[in-house]
């Protein structure tokens, strides 16, 4: 007979203790919800010994519990609104005026930022944070393979040099 550690509850084998474990006891996990043909990955935080719907704060005790929460309430408009979201930090112009906070600008100072762009061969790139939120950045062709199979753990902002001029 096995253990819980954190709920004292019994199993045979460990592998359904590990399932419990995961079920019940993990602090953050993610899950997969397909609404309207679309699959988004939500990340689930426990809190109080309870899954919380990142939507709506609703608590449940297991992934599928909050899994079918958010599938079958108006948290699932809010899933396809995320995903609206974030699809269009993926289109090419939106990212590139995102990336450079330019998506207010008018058209002809837009221009002027593709037109940069492309001179510099930048290419616009989403990242994605720990909480799940993207952003774009704009990163020289040579070096988005490298940026995108990266398992980066920390991003440093670089500061402007300061010229002479500049005192």
């Amino acid at each position: 007979m096995l253990t819980c550690t954190d709920c004292k509850e019994n199993f045979n084998t460990n592998d359904t203790l590990k399932r419990h474990k995961y079920e019940r006891h993990c602090k953050k996990c993610t899950i997969t919800a397909t609404a309207e043909g679309i699959s988004e990955k939500v990340v689930i935080e426990r809190k109080n010994d309870r899954l919380q719907c990142p939507f709506c704060n609703k608590e449940h005790l297991t992934r599928e519990g909050i899994k079918s929460h958010i599938l079958k309430s108006k948290c699932k408009a809010a899933l396809i609104n995320e995903r609206i979201k974030t699809a269009k930090k993926r289109n090419y112009d939106t990212a590139v005026l995102n990336a450079c906070g330019a998506l207010l600008f008018e058209k002809p100072q837009q221009d002027q930022i593709f037109q940069l762009v492309d001179t510099m061969n930048l290419s616009p790139i989403c990242l994605t944070t720990n909480q799940g939120e993207e952003v774009n950045v704009l990163v020289h062709v040579d070096d988005v393979s490298q940026v995108c199979n990266s398992n980066f753990t920390k991003a440093i902002p670089v500061s402007k040099k300061k010229t002479v001029e500049d005192n």
